[in-house]
């Protein structure tokens, strides 16, 4: 592993050698490096070099890592995200961390889950629309676009009839344009559920009402 691999601005070994250590209790709080060398048979030099991400870890001190901890070595190494064995393989292949995997095993052990709904979602081909939809309401930024009491045409121009077909909006609602591509994402979605007998109690929140509030809300005009 290159030690200048980065992640949040910190070396991810490092991290990682650093997050097992302090996830160690003691009596008097989080366990110490030198008290850690001790256990591991280390100086207190060695782990605050991989800690600080000043030197890469030699084989020796990932097996004794990988023993002490219980977790994988290439989980120390930053190459994979799951820390327990048995997740490895699934977590490996999808690039989720033990939290999402342990969350699949135990929502699809119920007897309606969201799972089932996941499942249903790519059996009628709109898995990458509704994650993507998904992705850019919580990512998306819109405040370029807000500053200055900016305003958006929104509708069409009639170049036949010379007719301007839409309305001069704020660009604050810009904000909720995310919100609403996800709920008519989710609207789309529910109707061909329904229409193929899905059965879609997880969505139960989502209603008509909803939906037209959020659409009064983006196209609400500033007179």
């Amino acid at each position: 592993m290159n030690t200048s691999d980065w992640k949040d601005g910190k070396f991810i070994v490092g991290e990682r050698f650093k997050e097992l250590r302090e996830s160690l209790d003691r009596v008097m709080g989080k366990c110490t490096q030198e008290e850690l060398a001790k256990e591991l048979g280390m100086s207190k030099g060695q782990i605050s070099n991989i800690e600080n991400g000043k030197r890469t870890p030699s084989l020796n001190e990932l097996i004794k890592y990988s023993d002490k901890f219980r977790v994988p070595i290439e989980y120390l190494l930053g190459k994979i995200d799951t820390k327990s064995y048995k997740n490895v393989d699934i977590g490996h292949y999808f690039g989720l961390n033990d939290k999402a995997v342990e969350w699949f095993k135990k929502e699809g052990q119920k007897d309606f889950s969201l799972v089932t709904v996941i499942n249903n979602i790519c059996e009628i081909n709109y898995a990458t629309e509704f994650f993507m939809s998904l992705l850019k309401y919580f990512k998306e930024d819109c405040a370029d676009w807000t500053s200055n009491n900016r305003k958006l045409f929104v509708g069409d121009i009639d170049d036949k009839e010379k007719i301007i077909l839409g309305k001069m909006i704020s660009a604050n609602t810009l904000n909720e344009l995310t919100k609403l591509k996800l709920y008519q994402t989710l609207s789309t979605m529910k109707n061909i559920f329904d229409k193929k007998g899905f059965d879609c109690k997880d969505f139960s929140c989502l209603t008509e009402k909803n939906i037209e509030h959020c659409l009064r809300v983006v196209v609400d005009i500033e007179e």
